[in-house]
């Protein structure tokens, strides 16, 4: 199957190819990293993009992290992290894991 992210910066949409069965395992609760580990942090981030509805094309998440650095910031989740903090959350509290 073919996991999609549209870029909400630029439009550019990114596509990676993945076994149906690691995506239920993904939209399950397994962990991106550990599903596909042998894939770039790039590639996991299409497909962390194409479940959460909301992905940064590598140049424009180097675009946002350049601008929160000129501002100071002391310390920024990935979009990674965010997401895993979004779903354990949402286990934690019975909610559903994943909505299309």
């Amino acid at each position: 199957m073919q996991a999609s992210a549209t870029c909400h910066m630029c439009g550019q949409t990114d596509t990676v190819t993945v076994w149906k069965k690691d995506w239920d395992k993904y939209i399950g609760g397994d962990l991106l990293q550990n599903v596909w580990g042998y894939f770039d942090p790039d590639e996991r981030e299409i497909l962390r993009g194409a479940r959460a509805g909301h992905y940064f094309c590598p140049p424009c998440y180097d675009k946002i992290h350049e601008v929160e650095e000129e501002e100071g910031s002391d310390y920024r989740w990935s979009e990674e992290d965010a997401a895993d903090a979004r779903l354990a959350e949402n286990k934690e509290e019975g909610r559903p894991l994943w909505q299309p």
